[in-house]
């Protein structure tokens, strides 16, 4: 078993809606994918690979990754800290995922970061039962 220190997933219940929604905005075939990266995440990824840290991503939208797949690798990889980043309009499905975390591991540390949590932490914490903390700021400093 190759245990993560930080799993970070972009967040979706119906990954294969947004399969379809990215679908219909392709402008050439013959590319698979064509959404850019969150740059965020990418230097949050690229900041803890300095430091030797164990990172996974899971872009459930735009990768199809499966609520099941997710709770796999929790199981499996038993990282230390799970992070969610959610838009405002990702906010409800974030912390339905993350309580479907809790659920079957009850032990998870689970944070959520973006634009929403950064703009309104107390409320997000307040409002959302599943996450344990918010994390904002800039990512490379987080």
């Amino acid at each position: 078993m190759n245990k993560l220190d930080i799993l970070l997933i972009n967040p979706s219940l119906d990954p294969a809606r947004d399969q379809k929604y990215f679908k219909s905005l392709k402008l050439q075939d013959d590319v698979e994918r064509q959404q850019s990266p969150y740059l965020g995440i990418a230097y949050m990824i690229a900041v803890a690979k300095q430091h030797g840290l164990k990172i996974k991503y899971h872009d459930m939208p735009s990768c199809g990754v499966t609520v099941e797949e997710v709770l796999n690798t929790i199981k499996t990889q038993k990282p230390t800290l799970i992070g969610l980043r959610c838009f405002s309009v990702q906010v409800q499905e974030a912390n339905e995922i993350a309580k479907l975390i809790k659920k079957y591991h009850p032990t998870s540390n689970i944070c959520v970061g973006g634009p929403h949590a950064a703009s309104i932490p107390e409320e997000t914490l307040n409002e959302f039962e599943g996450f344990d903390f918010v994390i904002g700021g800039e990512v490379e400093y987080v």
